[in-house]
């Protein structure tokens, strides 16, 4: 098996050593701690305890105008009118314009993929801790990502590689020299590993020249999905080094996309997320009354929508898709199926979901690091 499996080594530890906990029990507990130490880590960044209340909202509630796009091009093409909560709109790309590309809300990685999100959440803030931490605490927690999110680990390699630049004098330090080596040299043999008779099309590197032909449709993606950033950080957006680093990965990334969305969902992870704190940071720093509360309405008008409408998706286990008639792109089955269990063997959950899934999960010889000489 190749698959990224750091979320699930804790718990799997758990259950060994005290078997009549359940491995689902042990998982989402392990899950729920880290939406704890999430939390906190947003909350401890505000000592004002109203601001830091206003602040977890935010993070949580922040989106694109995902709902927006989805009815305006459904209009547009003469699809009939969804429900206005309970659709999976932040997949309105791939279905109206026939990209592979999506943004997910903060909300929607927590609940669809938080074994992925969690740790790219926790090491963005981390970075932005008002008190630096040792950069080679910071090291090892980027490299850990290597098993619990390789392409979320891509996404903010950028970001990371700009923090050594910027703490370099640090580096002169043997202690520190080592421990980043190591920590490096452990992400390798981890990519070596994961990489092994991997299957093709995750990213499209040759695509991008035909892509930037024809920008009108990435421009509009963009537009939906970071345009509400523009609006608040202004002229952070490029005077601070993070946010201009994570605004061009955004800007970068949709260009790249294979046959699939993984990649773009992923790899943006920790460049939206940065961009979510300055942002939240940005509105409860505000000067004035007045721009606080036009930035919060702004907020509030373009993201609740989507998170709101993604949230009710959930609870509704997708049955807002099943309705739909099934010439409708929403009825797609990935859409509007949902696991009723958590029992799942290897072979049921292909049988459900597809064998082309195969690959993705298992290897067909050894991993190269595993072959004998």
């Amino acid at each position: 098996m190749r698959y990224y499996f750091g979320a699930y080594l804790f718990p799997a530890f758990i259950v060994k050593l005290f078997p009549f906990i359940t491995s689902k029990a042990a998982f989402c507990g392990y899950l729920f701690l880290g939406y704890l130490l999430l939390s906190k880590l947003i909350l401890e960044r505000h000592r004002n305890y109203f601001y830091a209340i206003i602040a977890l909202f935010i993070a949580l509630a922040w989106s694109g105008a995902d709902v927006y796009a989805e009815h305006l091009l459904r209009a547009l093409k003469g699809l009939p009118s969804t429900p206005l909560l309970g659709i999976h709109s932040e997949r309105w790309a791939y279905d109206n314009l026939g990209l592979s590309i999506e943004y997910s809300s903060i909300l929607t990685a927590l609940i669809w993929v938080p074994h992925q999100s969690i740790p790219v959440y926790i090491f963005i803030l981390l970075i932005l801790q008002r008190h630096q931490l040792p950069l080679s605490f910071l090291a090892a927690t980027f490299s850990l990502l290597a098993i619990w999110t390789p392409y979320g680990m891509i996404g903010a390699l950028p970001i990371f590689t700009w923090l050594l630049w910027s703490r370099r004098l640090e580096l002169q330090s043997t202690f520190n020299l080592i421990a980043l080596a190591t920590f490096i040299t452990t992400s390798v043999v981890v990519a070596i590993y994961l990489s092994s008779d991997m299957p093709t099309g995750g990213i499209c590197i040759s695509c991008i020249p035909h892509r930037l032909l024809r920008p009108s449709n990435f421009f509009f993606f963009l537009l939906i999905e970071l345009g509400l950033f523009f609006l608040v950080l202004r002229r952070k957006i490029y005077k601070d080094p993070l946010c201009l680093i994570s605004i061009a990965m955004l800007m970068a990334l949709p260009f790249l996309y294979g046959n699939t969305s993984d990649f773009v969902m992923r790899a943006s992870l920790g460049p939206i997320f940065l961009l979510v704190i300055k942002s939240t940071d940005a509105l409860l720093e505000a000067p004035s009354v007045k721009r606080k509360l036009a930035l919060a309405i702004l907020i509030v008008i373009l993201c609740v929508p989507t998170s709101a409408n993604e949230l009710n998706y959930f609870l509704g286990s997708g049955s807002s898709h099943r309705e739909l008639p099934p010439f409708d792109p929403l009825s797609e089955r990935a859409s509007a199926q949902f696991a009723y269990g958590a029992n799942y063997s290897a072979s049921e959950f292909l049988e459900i979901c597809g064998w082309k899934f195969l690959p993705q999960y298992f290897t067909q010889e050894k991993p190269k690091l595993l072959r004998s000489p």
